[in-house]
């Protein structure tokens, strides 16, 4: 009986630590709904003044946008004029060209002309220089033949002065 005493006692005791710990999780549980309701009120004051905050920038970013947009407007104004003085200068460079690829059309022509004219004159010129090789040819054996006949003349007018003489 005793030990059941002991029980109970530690029972008690058991169960008044248990109830203290509920008041104080009670007591905790109401301190964090007081500071949860806190929070959700700011939480709502934040929230409207992040939607007077964006508001404020969407007003702002539109504004900027329609300065850049400006801005824009006249950086290509400025842009399609200087492409329309480029286009301008690079017709009158083609036309340049045009007339300078003209020209040397005809130089180009005039140096095939003389190219072709030189080597006509040329092939003129091998030809005159084959016949008079073949003249000079000519010339050379009708030479050695002179000679060989001029030496066997001598030859025999030499064999005729010692016949003489003997």
């Amino acid at each position: 009986m005793l030990g059941m005493q002991q029980r109970a006692a530690v029972a008690e005791g058991r169960a008044e630590e248990i109830e203290r710990r509920v008041a104080d999780l009670r007591e905790e549980v109401a301190r964090t709904r007081r500071d949860a309701e806190a929070l959700a009120a700011d939480n709502g004051k934040l929230a409207d003044q992040l939607r007077q905050a964006q508001v404020q920038v969407q007003v702002q970013v539109q504004v900027q946008v329609q300065v850049q947009v400006e801005a824009l407007r006249s950086e290509l104004a400025g842009v399609k004029a200087h492409a329309e003085s480029q286009a301008e200068a690079h017709q009158e460079q083609r036309k340049t060209a045009a007339q300078e690829a003209a020209r040397m059309v005809e130089r180009f022509t005039g140096a095939q002309a003389e190219r072709d004219q030189a080597q006509r004159d040329a092939a003129a010129a091998r030809e005159e220089a084959a016949g008079l090789r073949g003249q000079l040819e000519a010339f050379k054996e009708q030479h050695t033949q002179l000679m060989a006949a001029f030496r066997d003349s001598e030859k025999a007018d030499k064999a005729v002065a010692r016949t003489k003489k003997d």
